[in-house]
């Protein structure tokens, strides 16, 4: 799959995961994936609701590397089947 593939793909899994604590660890590990790639450390932390899936999908938008790409959408398909 290309990167662009990736990203759909995982859009297409998050819009449909319903289970919130899933789209939490999906989120917290393309963070953790995204700050290593490009080094440096940037968070914005608050009280609200957090929305997850806008914050995946923003992410998404700003991750590279297909294999950065790769594990997300492995972890994503893991916790799309398993959330089934």
């Amino acid at each position: 799959m290309t990167s662009g593939e990736y990203k759909q793909a995982i859009i297409s899994m998050i819009q449909e995961m319903q289970n919130e604590d899933y789209l939490s660890k999906a989120y917290h590990y393309i963070i953790v994936k995204y700050r290593k790639e490009i080094s440096s450390r940037k968070e914005d932390k608050g009280n609200k609701e957090i929305d997850y899936r806008a914050m995946i999908e923003d992410l998404l938008n700003k991750v590279h590397t297909e294999p950065t790409l790769k594990r997300v959408y492995r972890l994503l398909e893991y916790l799309y089947l398993r959330e089934e």
